[in-house]
């Protein structure tokens, strides 16, 4: 891997690893927040995930690597992260819409 993809993905996963914060951090507002009151958690929270997942097409992107070549096993880890990232952003995203619907 050349210098600049290896600096890109480090950036992306620090990134990465700053929005998995944040997440957790608006979702523990949400958890604390009482019924009927502000919404506005819910809105953030859906604004982070999805910078989320476009931030994991990114790193996506930026492993590409020509036919033929196989992934290291450090780069096939942050891959198998940044899958189970946009797995848990899709679930957060129905019980976002479930909790709209009510």
């Amino acid at each position: 891997m050349n210098p600049f993809s290896a600096l890109a993905i480090a950036v992306a996963t620090c990134q990465f690893l700053g929005f998995t914060s944040a997440i957790f951090s608006e979702s523990w507002k949400i958890c604390n927040t009482k019924p009927g009151h502000d919404n506005a958690p819910n809105t953030r929270i859906r604004a982070i995930a999805e910078h989320l997942v476009r931030l994991n097409d990114v790193v996506r992107h930026l492993m590409q690597y020509p036919n033929g070549t196989s992934l290291s096993a450090g780069d096939e880890a942050i891959m198998m992260l940044g899958k189970n990232c946009d797995e848990v952003a899709l679930r957060l995203f129905d019980a976002l819409n479930g909790l709209q619907k009510k």
